[in-house]
């Protein structure tokens, strides 16, 4: 009713009076802990130890107080693969571990993996350059033990690299299976992922190796070998067997550790006994520029009622570099422009505002609308042009900035 009306109206103004109130900002003044100038800004610095060895091999350690506990990793260099064998290797990662070895069998493996490994994590990865079009990919073997039985680890790791059996056609099928009902379930629960990696895939060919090696063309591939498997299985398992040959290779090897001073000794000396053993092969680099980029715009049609919406821009195109100065001025935009047209004006769930290290993104989730949100979208640099902001508001951002 208008009565009722004209009461949240009065309400609402005198909630505003109170809330400008100079009487209460100067309270909250006092009760703020921390000002910008008490901000702490020096970096620690952790040590390492780089030792390089025969073949470009490199063993790196850092000391960390884990007690009788150890972390590993081992970067294989995976530079030799061909581009149109490339979509392979994510597939193998997930095998790695899980087929039958000269030794155990899968069932055993798995025990074993548990039980000394801590469920070792078998993935696809790339080490970027200053300049991101230069990279080096990698096929990366971690785990965490107790280093009393670090022979033991090694051991196994030693034995799913170079002992893996390609045989079991059925395994490889229900893998590629379940591969292709998780990234299903990835991309229609949380779209958000699959957007931010094919916006940023044209910005260098870092980003845009592992975008294809994880996002939609890599589920187009398993769909046509999910179709291979059941005609060809053969075919399917010779390449993966000739791929991991080509990949388990000690050339570029890089091993990394951290553990405690005492235990150093002994990674240094199981981890030469595993490098010794394993081939060496010189690597014939290929050209990943051939992999082809996700066009600058594109939709992506999925069965959904919402939309995520998304825009994007690499700092070399708007002529600057990355700066932690630019966070706080995220949290800006977020706050003052972008969260209050497109959810509290449009309706939608949320959206992200955020400059990652190699772009600007802004990201509508569960939105209703596309329109709409984009015409937002580029009112941004009318509203920074217009932005009026005293230090002390700038502050309240660095602090927050800083705190996240």
């Amino acid at each position: 009713g208008e009565e009722r009306i004209a009461e949240i109206v009065q309400d609402t103004k005198f909630y505003n009076e109170w809330n400008n109130s100079e009487t209460d900002q100067a309270v909250i003044e006092k009760l703020q802990a921390v000002k910008v100038q008490d901000l702490p800004v020096e970096v620690k610095l952790y040590g390492s130890i780089d030792k390089h060895l025969d073949d470009g091999v490199r063993m790196l350690s850092a000391l960390a107080d884990v007690a009788e506990t150890g972390y590993t990793t081992l970067l294989f260099d995976t530079y030799a693969v061909p581009v149109e064998k490339l979509h392979y290797l994510p597939l193998l990662v997930n095998l790695l571990g899980n087929l039958d070895t000269e030794q155990f069998t899968r069932e055993q493996l798995n025990t074993l993996n548990i039980r000394y490994l801590n469920g070792a994590s078998f993935n696809i990865s790339a080490i970027p350059k200053e300049d991101r079009n230069d990279f080096t990919p990698v096929m990366e073997v971690s785990w965490i033990g107790l280093m009393g039985e670090y022979a033991w680890q090694t051991g196994l790791i030693k034995e799913i690299l170079l002992n893996t059996k390609f045989e079991d056609a059925d395994t490889v099928l229900n893998v590629v299976k379940q591969q292709l009902s998780s990234l299903s379930n990835i991309f229609s629960s949380n779209p958000v992922s699959l957007l931010i990696n094919r916006n940023i895939a044209g910005f260098d060919a870092c980003s845009n190796y592992q975008s294809y090696l994880s996002g939609l063309e890599y589920y187009y591939f398993l769909l046509q070998l999910e179709q291979v498997l059941e005609v060809f299985p053969e075919y399917v398992l010779e390449e993966l067997n000739s791929l991991n040959k080509l990949i388990i290779n000690r050339t570029n090897l890089i091993t990394m550790f951290a553990g405690s001073e005492n235990n150093l000794e002994i990674y240094e000396n199981e981890m030469k006994k595993l490098i010794d053993i394993l081939p060496v092969n010189p690597i014939n680099k290929q050209d990943y520029s051939m992999i082809p980029a996700p066009a600058k715009k594109e939709g992506i049609a999925m069965v959904t009622p919402v939309q995520y919406n998304m825009i994007s821009a690499d700092y070399k195109s708007m002529g600057t570099k990355f700066s932690g100065k630019y966070i706080p001025i995220g949290l800006i935009i977020y706050e003052n422009f972008i969260t209050p047209q497109i959810r509290f004006g449009y309706g939608a769930y949320d959206n992200y505002v955020e400059f990652m290290p190699n772009s600007f993104v802004m990201l509508s989730y569960r939105d209703p609308n596309i329109r709409e949100t984009f015409e937002v979208y580029m009112g941004l640099p009318e509203f920074i042009r217009k932005l009026n902001i005293t230090q002390e508001e700038l502050d309240r951002y660095i602090i927050k900035a800083f705190s996240s």
